[in-house]
């Protein structure tokens, strides 16, 4: 039986043995949504208007590649149909088609049909590879709302895709628009969407098809653009060239495009994985960035990227030397965040700002030369750990047996026995020193204790020996503990996990031998109101701390 919507479709009768492959490649389309295979086709429902009759449509094109045609007939077919016979040069087309596509008149009313189709007859590993993403228009919005821009304005794009973030940016004029990319495919899509959105007697535009790091090479330095906004290619299969002089030294390619692609803009706009303000990976951009005082803002939308788990930010970059910055509208400046923060972005308020500056104004050491120890992994508690002690099993902690300035309880383990199935990645005389000061590594607070009992310790219990540091272990488990630490902690590291590397740099302060006695009185005692009091004064916070 024939399918009327792919009748219709066309415009004309299907022969029936390319009609049958259509239907086929439609109910497949439909299971690899929910697989994570390499032949997965994603389509962004969130940005689709008309939901069920593009994601037919979208299907059915999908459908004739099936039937023998291209992607790239199948976009150009496309193209042609919106714009009215608009033509491309010929570099975009692998090979001649004459295929004519029958668009519903619900369905051209869509945002950007040519990027959604570009989108979902690429499947997702091929897309991957490219490190291509779908940027919304919403997102878009926000984006470019607060950018002076006027019909002089130039803007660029290196990595343009199908032109979704420069053409629906606030450019008005076509002579504004300048893009690139290296994929052939994108930059049809993005030359089709110009005349879309300016008229076929628009002039021929400026969309390249290239490579941004050859475009590069050949750039003379000089600035060439008013506004770069982009949408770097997240973890492309992309060798940079490592001739090329990089100040920030990263191979990374969108390290690559956020360093270089800054220079030949007078103000660029980047959307990023959130990841790029804080993780180890970024740390070399993140230090460029700030030793250049180029960041004007930072914008979060705790949303992602169409097809990925990624939250996303928008870095702005200016030519102007900037004493600080904004993240989400609070201002921070750039030595705090360098010597506060370790060069990662994190939004402050003012008030807060000042807390953290009051803690590190004291004279103060930190854990830095002590050694953290990691606890044992099982990789299966439930089999490896005893509620009660047997012949041969001795005393094990985990986090769940920590509380501030306790431990609850504790687990049993046939350790000698099952070592050789545990990994163990440190010495085993660091569990036996008659000291450590514990910690629980999965809680949302600082919660802090000593054992003395040279027990082990899984790896939700970790430890420090502390180690050339003049203030006692007792003193810095009370401070570690106390309201004023874990609203430290929490504003400089967030409340997931803590990190043996974050606690690493919690600042001690330098306490005289009679102020370490009476904080260690109070521990004995239970007065743990005092030790707020008593940390309030030595920090000069008073009672709102």
């Amino acid at each position: 039986m024939k399918s009327k919507a792919i009748t219709n479709l066309f415009g004309e009768p299907l022969s029936d043995e390319i009609e049958s492959r259509v239907v086929k490649n439609k109910t497949l389309a439909f299971k690899k949504k929910s697989k994570a295979t390499k032949d997965y086709h994603y389509i962004p429902i969130k940005n689709i208007k008309h939901r069920k009759e593009t994601k037919q449509f979208l299907n059915e094109m999908l459908g004739l590649l099936s039937a023998g045609y291209t992607v790239d007939q199948v976009i150009y077919a496309l193209g042609l149909e919106l714009t009215a016979g608009k033509q491309l040069p010929d570099f975009h087309l692998k090979s001649k088609s004459n295929l004519k596509i029958f668009i519903p008149d619900v369905v051209r009313e869509e945002h950007d049909l040519i990027g959604d189709c570009y989108q979902y007859l690429t499947n997702k590993h091929e897309r991957l590879k490219k490190g291509s993403f779908y940027t919304s228009e919403s997102i878009i919005e926000k984006i470019v709302k607060d950018i002076d821009m006027d019909e002089n304005t130039s803007v660029f794009d290196p990595a343009c895709g199908s032109g979704n973030l420069i053409l629906n940016s606030k450019v008005t004029n076509p002579k504004q628009v300048h893009g690139m990319d290296l994929d052939p495919l994108a930059v049809m899509c993005c030359q089709f969407n110009y005349y879309l959105k300016f008229g076929n007697d628009a002039p021929e535009p400026d969309i390249r098809c290239g490579d941004f790091q050859e475009f590069m090479k050949s750039n003379d330095g000089d600035m060439k653009f008013d506004v770069v906004l982009c949408n770097p290619p997240y973890g492309a299969e992309m060798k940079i060239d490592g001739s090329v002089l990089s100040e920030v030294k990263s191979i990374d390619c969108l390290d690559y495009f956020v360093e270089h692609a800054s220079k030949i803009g007078k103000t660029s706009v980047f959307i990023l994985p959130e990841t790029v303000i804080n993780v180890k990976k970024h740390e070399k951009l993140r230090e460029w960035i700030l030793m250049k005082k180029k960041l004007a803002a930072i914008q979060s939308f705790g949303a992602s990227i169409a097809g990925t788990l990624y939250n996303i930010v928008a870095l702005t970059l200016n030519h102007d030397e900037n004493n600080n910055y904004f993240f989400d509208g609070k201002q921070v400046d750039y030595d705090f965040t360098i010597k506060v923060l370790d060069s990662k972005f994190r939004p402050i308020d003012h008030e807060d700002m000042i807390f953290i500056r009051k803690i590190y104004s004291v004279p103060h050491q930190t854990l830095e030369t002590s050694k953290h120890v990691t606890g044992l992994v099982t990789g299966d508690d439930d089999r490896f750990l005893l509620d009660s002690p047997t012949a041969g099993s001795e005393p094990i902690i985990t986090g769940k047996h920590i509380e501030p300035y306790r431990i609850t309880g504790e687990k049993y383990i046939n350790y000698e026995e099952e070592r050789g199935n545990l990994a163990i990645d440190v010495r085993e005389s660091y569990f036996r020193s008659p000291e450590k000061l514990i910690y629980h590594t999965v809680s949302r607070h600082l919660e802090f204790a000593i054992d003395t009992d040279s027990r082990l310790t899984t790896c939700t219990a970790n430890f420090f020996l502390v180690r050339a540091i003049s203030v006692s272990v007792k003193c810095i488990m009370a401070m570690f503990n106390s309201k004023i630490y874990n609203r430290l902690n929490k504003l400089l590291f967030g409340d997931k996990v803590n990190r043996g590397c974050n606690i690493k740099k919690l600042p001690i302060p330098i306490l005289s031998e009679e102020q370490q006695q009476q904080m260690e009185r109070f521990v004995d005692t239970g007065k743990y109101d005092e030790i707020e009091m008593m940390l309030a004064e030595i920090f000069q916070m008073g009672e709102k701390a």
